[in-house]
């Protein structure tokens, strides 16, 4: 219950660059739904079928192409 309060008081303390927040962000996100995908949908690594690795492909390619989108606006 205390970490996010710790969180916030150690970012209004510490200032970080501009530039460095993005690429922060970016790990954080991909921690999260590494997180999501490994832990909470466990069947998804006990199949060893190669859907897995074409649907994990896929979902990386949606990803890449809605950054690309969004970086155009």
């Amino acid at each position: 219950m205390a970490t996010p309060v710790l969180g916030a008081v150690t970012a209004t303390v510490i200032p970080l660059p501009v530039t460095l927040v993005p690429w922060l962000l970016a790990l954080f996100a991909g921690s999260f739904l590494y997180i999501g995908a490994s832990d909470l949908l466990p069947e998804a690594r006990e199949h060893d079928s190669p859907m897995v690795g074409v649907a994990t492909a896929t979902g990386m390619l949606t990803m890449y192409l809605v950054a690309q989108l969004l970086r155009g606006h």
